[in-house]
């Protein structure tokens, strides 16, 4: 393909009618919309856990700030987060494969997640009931809204690699926009809940008061975050049709659970390091969404108010959006390789510190640091996905990236539950969060990024959304805008970007990163 010397990668964007323009851009904001609605939503658990943990302890017999032995169904009150996210993660992760069939061979992405989504706004509402008899009914309620929100997030992801064709700059930005959106709607709705709650007079920290707060994030988060769900999915975000459609026999559940296996074995023989990719993505993903359940226990243990565990998360939240913002320079500067496992292994080192800190203050402070990776981790590892998705396969990789990140995520509570009972120290049950980190990092360390994506360009023209309109078949590229030129084909393309890269240009080449990075 011609292009010059000096063009980057955002350069080479096919050339769009204006009405692809526009779908393009309302796609990307109801891309954006629907992670700050699901964050949004997902976020009234900031309230509850804290209010059911409370509540839990009450039940069993102990005050919060008490050393409790004593047991409520059979566990520990401290045991009961965990065993919720437990059975919740797992129940997600075995629908995973029925929620990627739909996606991939019929055209009811939206409708699935239209109907998630409403699914999830009644259970969410009716959970502002919780009370000193209505905890355990509360938090089995619990286990059915972590299946909505993966099938909003499934239904979502699906649409994240069609969005744009410039994977190397304009996707990190979009998104880091994103996840920054995302956690300045966690903030808004947190500063409403804390703002009513002053004024109805529930600011104290008595469990009453604690249990209104919850009943509040409720409603909140059920109004405001609904209504922008709502608006993604029924106004900016386009339908799609079936990829791969059903052929006379099939049945949609049973198609997903051997279309799992299939995609799989494709991959691994197609696009090898794309599957080594998804393995560690496995064990961090579950480390990283593990770690939250597991920090709310942890400061509750330490002796934390419940205003001051919400102001935790609060400050992680923030510090997050620093993360993100920063984020959309990471990849350009270190690749994806290194950012991912740069943040990741700040996880460990942050976790290993903070088992050994008594004071609550000092705990406290370290809501800056995995605050911004939090904020960090999940634009660079969705960037990193999307860049080694091959094109035509877009829903159906999305759904193995979600089932990845779901497989093991009940690994994680239930390890923290079985050290946290086995021991008595909620300290040690944080060794399960830092051990899935810790393997996903070393199996990271293994992949060439820049031979993972070598066969992914050659795929480019077989993507659907209107970012790749105008894609030459013949080329597998994007088609570019005459300039004075050099001819080079693609693989002569991408190592003109490595030699820029070894000279200080703004493109990196992704090389392996030593093992002790960030240790």
């Amino acid at each position: 393909m011609a292009v010059g010397a000096d063009v980057e990668q955002a350069d080479l964007a096919p050339i769009l009618s204006e009405e692809d323009k526009r779908t393009k851009r309302r796609e990307i904001i109801g891309f954006k919309l629907a992670g700050v609605g699901r964050s949004i939503s997902f976020s009234t658990a900031l309230f509850l856990a804290v209010a059911i943990l409370r509540l839990a302890i009450k039940a069993a017999g102990c005050n919060y700030d008490d050393d409790c032995d004593k047991t409520i169904y059979g566990f520990r009150p401290t045991s009961l987060l965990g065993i919720m996210n437990t059975c919740g993660t797992f129940l997600a992760a075995c629908l995973m494969p029925l929620f990627g069939s739909v996606i991939d061979h019929t055209p009811h992405r939206r409708e699935l997640a239209k109907s998630a989504m409403y699914l999830f706004i009644l259970i969410n509402g009716a959970q502002a009931m919780v009370s000193m008899d209505t905890w355990f009914f509360v938090s089995i309620m619990q286990v059915f809204t972590n299946t909505c929100l993966l099938a909003m997030q499934t239904s979502q992801f699906a649409y994240m690699s069609e969005i744009t064709a410039d994977h190397e700059n304009e996707l990190p930005r979009i998104m880091a926009v994103a996840r920054a959106y995302e956690l300045i709607g966690v903030l808004v709705f947190a500063f409403l809940v804390t703002v009513v709650a002053r004024r109805t007079g529930s600011g104290d920290d008595n469990i009453g008061d604690v249990t209104q707060r919850a009943r509040i994030g409720q409603i909140v988060g059920t109004l405001l975050g609904g209504s922008i769900m709502i608006a993604a999915w029924h106004v900016y975000l386009g339908p799609r049709p079936a990829l791969h459609p059903l052929q006379r026999g099939e049945s949609v559940c049973m198609k997903g659970i051997s279309q799992l296996g299939t995609t799989f074995v494709q991959m691994q023989r197609d696009f090898p390091l794309t599957a080594r990719f998804l393995i560690a993505f496995a064990f961090f993903e579950a480390a990283t969404t593990g770690l939250l359940t597991c920090s709310v226990t942890y400061l509750n243990e330490l002796g934390l108010s419940g205003q001051d565990i919400v102001f935790f998360i609060l400050t992680s939240t923030c510090m997050g959006a620093v993360g993100a913002a920063g984020s959309r320079r990471l990849v350009p500067l270190f690749g994806v390789k290194r950012s991912i496992m740069g943040v990741l292994a700040a996880f460990v080192l942050l976790t290993v510190v903070w088992m050994f800190v008594s004071s609550r203050r000092v705990a406290f402070g370290f809501a800056f640091g995995f605050g911004i990776c939090y904020g960090v981790v999940h634009p660079v590892q969705r960037t990193g996905f999307a860049s080694l998705v091959p094109g035509g396969q877009e829903a159906e990789y999305a759904g193995l990236f979600t089932f990845s990140g779901m497989v093991l995520s009940w690994a994680v509570p239930l390890l923290f539950v079985v050290l946290n009972e086995t021991t008595g120290s909620v300290t040690f049950g944080l060794f399960a969060p830092m051990l899935f980190h810790t393997i996903g990092f070393f199996i990271l360390s293994t992949i060439d990024f820049d031979a993972a994506r070598e066969p992914v360009l050659l795929t480019l023209d077989r993507r659907g959304g209107v970012a790749f309109h105008g894609c030459s078949p013949a080329e597998n590229e994007p088609i570019a805008e005459p300039a004075p030129t050099i001819e080079m084909t693609a693989t002569q393309d991408l190592q003109n970007r490595d030699d820029r890269s070894a000279s200080g240009g703004a493109l990196v080449k992704h090389e392996a990163a030593p093992a002790a990075v960030g240790m």
